[in-house]
């Protein structure tokens, strides 16, 4: 996904399950910008819930041992030989989720800002599951 688009956020789906792996999910990511506070809303996807291992080998994402089918990720990135500009991590050590925590990673590897740069998001900062992407008209689809 990309910077300009505008999606539906549904806020009442995580009242009745907990986030599962692909549902992408927006959050509130505090920081600090000098002495004030900002808050940052993220998109990104659900890769591992709590208690699952995650881990990235030759830009491939493995979850629990296994690689993940990510059918969502651009397959003209896919094709670009260089690693770095494919992923920008290809290998990560393997991390453990914890307990109300989740590891997220955007659509878009080479420049999304995600679980591989700050760590897993705590399940208290999720707003919602976004489902829809209205904006631009031409790129509606359901996520």
């Amino acid at each position: 996904m990309f910077q300009d688009n505008r999606v539906l956020v549904d806020k009442l789906t995580f009242r009745f399950r907990e986030p599962r792996l692909g549902d992408v999910v927006v959050f509130d990511r505090v920081t600090m910008n000098g002495d004030e506070v900002q808050h940052d809303d993220l998109i990104k996807r659900v890769i591992g819930a709590p208690g699952d291992t995650v881990e990235i080998k030759n830009c491939e994402v493995i979850v629990n041992g296994d690689a993940i089918d990510e059918s969502y990720l651009d397959p003209v990135v896919l094709e670009r030989s260089d690693q770095n500009e494919r992923c920008r991590q290809p290998e990560m050590s393997q991390v453990m989720v914890g307990q109300d925590e989740f590891f997220v990673m955007g659509d878009n590897r080479p420049e999304s800002f995600d679980s591989r740069s700050f760590g897993t998001i705590s399940r208290d900062i999720i707003v919602g599951r976004a489902f829809v992407i209205v904006w631009p008209v031409d790129m509606l689809k359901f996520l």
